[in-house]
């Protein structure tokens, strides 16, 4: 998946991109779609769909979303500690769905 391999590319100290994306709001998304991406589906328009309605519930466009990726990669350093947030809320089954 293109926006979980961007996700270690991305910026944490900004609030938000000149995209409109707020850290807060990229770290959710990517953690809602990289825990879709690795749970077992065996339709792949399931999966399609339900990535879909993750971007759409946020009001999110994949290129969107890629543009606040591509902003924020600008500052590895922030990118590492996105990435981190992203894989500690993937991790949190309170917040599944």
């Amino acid at each position: 998946m293109v926006l979980v391999a961007a996700a270690p590319a991305v910026a944490c100290r900004q609030p938000q991109s000149s995209s409109g994306v707020s850290d807060s709001t990229f770290v959710a998304t990517l953690a809602e779609l990289k825990r879709v991406n690795d749970t077992p589906v065996s339709d792949t328009t399931e999966r399609a769909a339900l990535r879909a309605s993750i971007l759409q519930r946020r009001g999110l466009t994949p290129a969107r979303l890629e543009q606040a990726a591509a902003e924020l990669a600008r500052n590895p350093a922030h990118a590492q500690a996105v990435w981190k947030a992203v894989e500690r809320r993937a991790a949190d089954t309170t917040r599944a769905r």
